[in-house]
């Protein structure tokens, strides 16, 4: 993001199930679930819980729902259970698990069988969070954040987190007296190893959809500039050589144009770079100051924060409608920064920054339903990056 490139500058001045058609929804526009409790009555409402708070189902007493949730059989390691639309015919499915999540993948498998699109339940969040003084990067399950875990202990900066495709890595810039590097962790040996560490800034890595290169940006030439790097022989290339400052890539699902922050008016905004030729051009020429990008893999859409009047809003385009224009997700008081998809493509979080706090929110981008991901126990929490599924 913008911020953190100033702020850097200045220190050194799914698994395949059955399908099944989506009925007719509720006057709410989210499907209404009925959760069966006849068997399993603990696990069939904990997974109607997760399916309600990420927003794909309204869980409801009514037995007539849009649909009907069952669960046959949950032991620690395996799930059988039918999900049946009103009036239709139930399918089956099955979901094993040794790693302690299976309810979150039986909630996963549920998206996916319904809606056709990888689920949200367990993954993670990794975002930044104050204590001390000292600015860390926590990881935690969305709908449990004040539970999260420190990943770094630099006792410094540790800023712009960003996984790789498969979850298993995450890269992240480490900002130093006099110096910035890009960090890369491995998630399962949770090792931290600097693999950019040039003369000057580097910083804002972000991962290729097929995670073989990383978007960055650095300084060594002289001028801030987008550059990849290749993660197999960390070979880096340079992709701008402009008048411009670039900022906070991020890739498009095929890999070839490079999403980002650049100030060519003075103002930033957002462009996209040819990942090889590095030209550019506008994502609007409608667009007043935009920054803070990602780009779904899932849903093809992108989301950013535009700024309106003094505060920053979310901001949602889909490039595979790009008639439809600009969708804004947030109107209410505050500014509304940094945002990330879910894996599903629907969800969103981000930040917002209001009456002195800092708060992740999870938002509907399909409704603009935002809900608050955590009360207590997290502090200027900011430059959350959301998880693949595990």
């Amino acid at each position: 993001m913008k911020k953190i490139v100033v702020l850097c500058l200045s220190i050194f001045a799914l698994s395949s199930f059955a399908q099944i058609k989506v009925v007719k929804k509720s006057s709410s526009g989210t499907p209404t679930l009925y959760i069966s409790t006849t068997t399993n009555a603990k696990s069939a409402k904990e997974i109607g819980s997760l399916l309600n708070f990420y927003n794909w189902f309204e869980v409801t007493k009514n037995a007539n729902a849009d649909y009907t949730l069952r669960v046959l059989s949950m032991t620690k390691t395996s799930a059988s259970m039918v999900i049946q639309p009103r009036g239709g015919k139930g399918v089956v499915i099955r979901k094993n698990s040794q790693n302690g999540l299976l309810i979150r993948k039986s909630a996963d498998a549920i998206i996916n069988a319904v809606f056709r699109v990888p689920g949200i339940c367990a993954s993670q969040i990794a975002f930044v969070s104050e204590r001390a003084k000292k600015k860390e990067i926590y990881v935690g399950i969305a709908d449990s954040l004040s539970r999260s875990k420190k990943l770094t202990n630099n006792r410094c900066l540790s800023v712009e987190p960003n996984w790789s495709p498969d979850g298993k890595k995450l890269v992240y810039t480490l900002c130093e007296p006099n110096k910035t590097n890009i960090v890369l962790v491995d998630m399962l040996k949770k090792s931290h190893r600097r693999i950019s560490t040039f003369r000057g800034m580097n910083a804002g890595a972000s991962f290729s959809k097929d995670g073989k290169q990383l978007a960055l940006t650095l300084s060594k030439d002289g001028r801030v500039e987008l550059y990849k790097m290749n993660l197999r022989n960390m070979k880096v290339t340079r992709v701008t050589n402009n008048r411009a400052e670039e900022s906070s890539p991020c890739w498009n699902p095929a890999g070839n144009t490079i999403l980002a922050v650049a100030n060519f008016q003075r103002i930033p905004k957002l462009y996209l770079f040819d990942a090889n030729s590095g030209k550019a051009r506008p994502l609007s020429n409608n667009f007043a100051e935009a920054v803070s990008p990602d780009w779904s893999a899932v849903s093809n859409k992108i989301c950013f924060s535009l700024k309106r009047g003094r505060d920053y809003h979310i901001a949602v385009v889909d490039m595979n409608n790009l008639r439809a224009g600009v969708k804004l997700l947030t109107k209410t008081a505050g500014s509304w920064e940094e945002p990330s998809w879910a894996p599903d493509g629907r969800n969103l979080v981000c930040v917002r920054r209001y009456a002195g706090k800092s708060t992740l929110y999870l938002i509907d981008s399909k409704t603009g339903k935002a809900k608050p991901m955590h009360k207590s126990g997290l502090v200027d929490a900011s430059l959350p990056s959301w998880s693949p599924l595990y």
